[in-house]
């Protein structure tokens, strides 16, 4: 599930030195439990702040530099960890209260010299009680400037500032691939298509998400490692809920904090489209943490079979297009999108499409509260199932989420006129 984005606009537009900070990812054992630990580290070395994970509870726990920790690569560096807020520890963020974070644990590690390895231990305050800490280096990337350290380790800052490194990869995001790396449950494999899945659910959330076990006889490498990623994005949310409960990464004393938000609520997956050259997906549900709604959620994603890179609707129907800030039509490759300000959508003549064409089976009280023909210009998604493509919506605002629905079907040996030659080519169809 790629919403609802867990950053507010202040934290992404938040003022803070402007550091040059590297993410420094480390995997290991924590008292023999398998952990991921990522550090915000300066020029000079010295960790700023980091972030921690059992791998068999997925949520991350902020870690602090305490004060006169060093350089790496000068010998131990002291972090604090933060404990789970209430109110009697944090104070009150709803009644206006000036919050503080609360820390149940200190580590002191060292390094080997080359920052490969780190040991060390870790305190728990309360109890005293010490546990070894053994890591290896795994991965390095850039984080973004002006943001203080710890907001700026959150993955969803990254994916929506628009910034090259913004693609969901291990090389990009080493720490939150790691993280995915425990056993699952497996489903049964399940024809589709042209090929098998198998639904694997992730225990720590409950999220079932497809692997393609086969495809017509070709290697479905590639394809999984494309889902792999649809997976982490669709996880972030609820890992980013759980952690909530920490003071560092958005407490706010919300009921929902600290859940996975999905109880009550759940999410499916869906495989609609499955052959050697496209995958088409839906993931829908409900989810909340905090607020005065949940978000129910329907999107829908296509899939290259043969790279596993996403197809986008720019790239896969003639009439899609993006505006700038003055409502032009833009190259969305060079535009300065700092300002948030680009759109993408459907252009005149695909909404006037839609519109003259879509199925108006509904009740009129259906067709006259849920304004579907302006929905079609402000919240249209395309998607294939089966051998057809389909016209629907998403992203609609929790008051009409009761007005999803298939909007037209059209028999892919029909589309060639709506579709990208880039498209077409996805389609044996559509072979000439």
């Amino acid at each position: 599930m790629r919403h609802p984005v867990l950053l507010t606009t202040a934290l992404l537009f938040a003022a803070g030195p402007a550091l040059a900070l590297e993410a420094v990812t480390y995997a290991g054992t924590v008292g023999g439990k398998n952990v991921v630990l990522e550090l915000a580290v300066s020029p000079e070395g010295v960790p700023q702040a980091g972030r921690f994970a059992e791998l068999a509870k997925g949520f991350d726990v902020p870690l602090h530099a305490a004060e006169g920790s060093g350089a790496l690569s000068d010998g131990a560096i002291r972090l604090r960890e933060e404990k789970p807020c209430t109110v009697e520890l944090c104070g009150n963020p709803r009644e206006g209260e000036e919050t503080k974070p609360a820390f149940g644990a200190e580590w002191v590690l060292e390094s080997d010299g080359e920052n490969v390895v780190l040991s060390g231990t870790r305190r728990d305050l309360a109890t005293g009680e010490t546990t070894p800490v053994t890591l290896d280096r795994k991965g390095m990337r850039d984080l973004p400037d002006a943001i203080p350290p710890l907001e700026a380790l959150d993955p969803h800052v990254v994916l929506y500032s628009g910034s090259p490194g913004a693609a969901l990869t291990p090389e990009n995001f080493p720490y939150d691939f790691l993280k995915q790396d425990v056993p699952l449950t497996p489903g049964p494999d399940t024809a589709v298509g042209a090929g098998k899945v198998r639904m694997d659910e992730d225990p720590r959330t409950k999220l079932a998400f497809p692997i393609v076990t086969a495809l017509d006889g070709m290697d479905p490498g590639a394809l999984n490692e494309g889902l792999a990623a649809l997976k982490l994005q669709s996880a972030l949310p609820s890992f980013g809920c759980l952690s909530a409960v920490y003071h560092g990464f958005g407490w706010f004393n919300e009921d929902a904090q600290g859940g996975d938000g999905y109880e009550g609520g759940g999410t499916s997956v869906t495989v609609d489209h499955l052959s050697p050259r496209l995958m088409a997906l839906t993931e829908s549900g409900s989810f909340w943490c905090g607020g005065a709604h949940p978000s129910n959620f329907s999107e829908h994603s296509l899939l290259d079979a043969r790279t596993g890179q996403p197809v986008i609707p720019e790239t896969f129907l003639r009439g899609w297009q993006a505006t700038g800030r003055d409502g032009e039509p833009v190259d969305p490759a060079t535009y300065d999108n700092s300002d948030y300000s680009l759109v993408q959508g459907p252009n005149e003549e695909l909404v006037a499409f839609v519109r003259e064409r879509r199925r108006k089976q509904f009740d009129a009280e259906q067709e006259e509260s849920c304004f579907y023909d302006e929905l079609v210009a402000t919240n249209l998604a395309v998607t294939v199932k089966g051998e057809s493509l389909v016209f629907t919506l998403q992203d609609l605002p929790h008051a009409i989420a009761a007005c999803k629905e298939d909007l037209l079907e059209i028999p892919l040996a029909d589309a060639r006129p709506l579709l990208t030659d880039e498209a077409a080519a996805h389609f044996p169809v559509l072979d000439r």
